[in-house]
């Protein structure tokens, strides 16, 4: 379904005029990035849609994940890994999540360089059983990174989201 949506900032001169109206609220993190590129008051279309059942899966998984990314990225000193969508490709290719790869060899220069495509890990392009094991293989390297254990690891995300920690 595709519909025309607004941006609008909500504050204390228009909350009444939005109380009972239904909101979308936007529940990624790569979700609020997008939306920054959106200027106040202007209008757009949004595809909405219902993932697949075979393919549904947790919007809190994909927060946490992109939540854990950018945790990474704020706590390293490593240029390869410095922000969330360089964390989000090193992750992948660590994992070996990739669609495609371009070796090439320069004869005369000796030179060597391979290309790398990875694949996407959005609702449509990754099934369920799949993300869950993507995910919980990527929260173990961020761990790693961090040098925290998993669970300790996850929790330290989860309070960053909540802004408690």
């Amino acid at each position: 379904m595709d519909i025309p949506i607004i941006k609008i900032k909500v504050t204390a001169d228009n909350l009444n005029s939005l109380l009972w109206q239904d909101i979308l609220i936007i529940s990624t993190e790569d979700g609020k990035e997008k939306l920054k590129r959106i200027d106040y008051g202007e209008e757009v279309n949004a595809d909405i849609r219902k993932p697949s059942p075979h393919l549904k899966r947790s919007l809190t998984q994909l927060g946490l994940y992109w939540a854990s990314c950018k945790e990474v990225s704020e706590n390293t000193d490593d240029q390869n890994w410095n922000t969330k969508d360089k964390v989000n490709e090193q992750t992948k290719i660590t994992l070996r999540h990739v669609d495609f790869w371009i070796y090439y060899h320069n004869q005369k220069t000796g030179e060597q360089t391979v290309h790398l495509k990875t694949k996407s890990i959005s609702f449509k392009q990754l099934a369920h059983l799949d993300a869950c094991g993507f995910f919980t293989s990527a929260f173990e390297i961020h761990a790693e990174m961090m040098r925290q254990d998993v669970d300790s690891w996850i929790e330290i995300v989860q309070s960053r989201m909540r802004g408690t920690a």
